[in-house]
Parts: C-alpha cells; sequence; structure tokens
C-alpha cells in the first residue's frame, strides 16, 4: 500500500510539472511571437535554443564572411544585410544572437510584404505535447489579414528553461544559403 501511494503521489507531481512546463511553454511562445513579429529580433533571439544559437553562430557566419567579399553585387548586399550594426573586425566573433539576427534580417529583406503582414498577426496555442521530459512540441493557430492556418514548433528545455529550437535542422539553413549566396 505504502508503495502505491508513492507511486500515485509521484505521478501527481509530475502531472503538476507537466502542466506548469505547458504553461511556461505557452507564454514562451507568444512571446517569441510577438518578438518576432514586431520585429525585435534580440527579444526573439532570447526565446531560441542557445545550442541553436551556437550552432547558427559557428556554421552561417562563416558563409556570410565568404558572401561579403562576392563579386556579385546581390551577394555582397545580403552579407551587408547580414552583418548590419556589426562593424567589419568583429563580424568574425559573432554572437549566436546576432546571427540569428542577421539571418532574420536577410530573410526579412528578401520578403518584406510577408514580414509586414506578419506584425498583424496573433496565434493561439492550440496544444503543448511533451515527447520527453525535454522535449515537446506547441501546436498554434496563426491569424492574419485574410489567412488562418496552423503550425507547430518543437522545443527544448535546458536548465530548467524551455526554449524553441530552429524549425528546420541548422545544417540545412546553413547548405541553403551556402548555394544561394556562394553559387
Amino acid at each position: 500500500m505504502k508503495g502505491l501511494l508513492s507511486t500515485a503521489l509521484l505521478f501527481c507531481l509530475s502531472v503538476v510539472a507537466y502542466a506548469d512546463d505547458a504553461e511556461t511553454i505557452n507564454q514562451n511562445m507568444v512571446g517569441y511571437w510577438a518578438a518576432f513579429t514586431q520585429p525585435d529580433l534580440a527579444r526573439a533571439a532570447s526565446y531560441m535554443h542557445p545550442e541553436d544559437l551556437a550552432m547558427i553562430q559557428q556554421e552561417i557566419v562563416p558563409v556570410f564572411l565568404e558572401a561579403a567579399e562576392s563579386q556579385d553585387a546581390e551577394t555582397r548586399f545580403m552579407a551587408e544585410t547580414f552583418f548590419q550594426g556589426v562593424p567589419e573586425g568583429s563580424r568574425s566573433w559573432m554572437t549566436g544572437e546576432q546571427a540569428f539576427i542577421g539571418l532574420n534580417l536577410v530573410l526579412r529583406a528578401g520578403a518584406p510584404e510577408a514580414f509586414e503582414a506578419l506584425r498583424a498577426s496573433t496565434i493561439s496555442v492550440t496544444d503543448v505535447r511533451f515527447t520527453s521530459s525535454t522535449e515537446a512540441i506547441v501546436y498554434y493557430d496563426i491569424a492574419l489579414e485574410g489567412f488562418a492556418g496552423s503550425d507547430m514548433e518543437r522545443l527544448g528545455k535546458l536548465q530548467d528553461q524551455w526554449y524553441l529550437r530552429s524549425k528546420e535542422p541548422v545544417q540545412d539553413t546553413v547548405e541553403q544559403f551556402r548555394q544561394l549566396l556562394l553559387r
């Protein structure tokens, strides 16, 4: 009987912990979306998983450093956009946050109308599913003028904090930019 009570107590505590985590994930998703769409990219970066930011910094910065030396004006423009606000002598030592910001500045420059439309969007978290004690998926609805849709994001827990993970593997993003910029 004592073992059954202990098991029941542990189960109840884990349910409470997952409920708290689900609320935190909900708040993080809404906070990230608000920051990303305003755009407050530095604040949006604070919601990203530190491992993903480090990978972005390590992998994407060299691609844009090489692109900055290109003879192609459009490629150099994209590199200048990526490095916006970063002194030339400091570009090799950009932080993950700076690289995240630069990458999003390039994406925004390529599709300004789409990102402007996002400013008026809202999201509503519809579900949080835990795949493990340190991984989760958040499902949400997006509402834009004349458009409604659904999407999902992966999250990872690190040192008791939940962070959004990159939508696609960082290596895939790097390869896409490598092909675009260094063709």
